[in-house]
């Protein structure tokens, strides 16, 4: 769905702006890989970077600015790494892989299910984060 939008096949009714939150983000993310903008200053950072795009959503209503609204990354990984560099994303992996590999039998079957879900769904949403 996102990348018919991006490519003008959804007839101009954009509904989702992860794409260009990512591709803001990542942008960042390259420019300070190791530390990061510090703890909530990675939003702040994607904010700005976010204030000269020309992109427009609609919102069910209408069609609005994307730097209208503040946004997260809309992604766990890429907040963490906005946040606090790789440390930040290598401590989140630790701590969703570590028991899965180490403590499988002891976590059983659910604990297992629920830390794959954790990983999946951490790809598309920043899941740790405050909701707006």
């Amino acid at each position: 769905m996102e990348w018919q939008a991006r490519n003008d096949k959804m007839d101009g009714f954009q509904t989702n702006e992860r794409y260009y939150l990512w591709s803001h983000g990542t942008a960042m993310i390259a420019e300070r890989p190791i530390l990061g903008y510090g703890t909530g200053g990675g939003n702040d950072a994607l904010n700005r970077s976010l204030f000269h795009e020309k992109a427009s959503f609609w919102d069910g209503e209408e069609m609005r600015p994307l730097n209208e609204r503040r946004y997260n990354f809309h992604s766990a990984y890429l907040q963490h790494l906005g946040n606090h560099g790789t440390p930040g994303l290598l401590l989140l992996l630790l701590i969703l892989l570590y028991p899965l590999f180490k403590y499988r039998g002891a976590i059983g079957l659910q604990g297992q299910l629920f830390l794959w879900a954790c990983l999946l769904s951490f790809t598309t949403e920043s899941m740790l984060q405050r909701q707006a």
